[in-house]
């Protein structure tokens, strides 16, 4: 058996690990051998969020801040398969994209689980729109629901994700 600790004021996740000694054997009055834990920092596997500022097709405003977020998918290839249906909002063709159910952890800690919508290429959304804020972003994602809200943000959906959110 494992134990996760977690310090509140840095977010380190740490996993503490029983050892095994030596109990109740009889072969002397000291019975008990080396016993104690093991600590190590624990890892939780999955991309990581790398950029949450996304450019609006719609603007005012022109950006909105963890609403979408934006990662490396290239780790992912079949991340949205070919052949998936592209979605459109009225007049206005989208990439084609998936849903997916997915874990959200900051700091190592479970924040919240649910459907994501993943789009598996690099567009001009990954904003602000001039430059290249992010070069390794090849990817984006957005929970679902609410989904895509047209004027953005949906309502409540900004700042939900954050840079370093896995």
């Amino acid at each position: 058996p494992a134990v996760r600790v977690v310090d509140l004021a840095s977010g380190k996740v740490t996993i503490a690990v029983q050892r095994p000694g030596y109990y109740g054997h009889g072969l002397s009055e000291d019975d008990v051998g080396p016993v104690g834990l093991a600590l190590g920092e624990s890892h939780v596997p999955g991309l990581e969020v790398r950029w949450t500022i996304h450019a609006n097709m719609d603007p005012p405003p022109g950006t909105t801040e963890g609403e979408y977020f934006h990662f490396d998918g290239t780790s992912i290839p079949d991340l949205v398969p070919a052949g998936t249906p592209n979605p459109s909002l009225p007049g206005m063709p989208l990439p084609p994209s998936i849903l997916r159910y997915a874990r959200q952890f900051r700091r190592g800690v479970l924040i919240w689980a649910g459907q994501v919508r993943f789009w598996g290429e690099d567009t001009i959304l990954i904003g602000p729109q001039r430059g290249d804020p992010c070069p390794e972003c090849t990817a984006t994602g957005l929970r679902e629901p609410p989904g895509i809200c047209v004027p953005a943000p949906c309502e409540g959906q900004e700042y939900i994700w954050e840079v370093g959110d896995v």
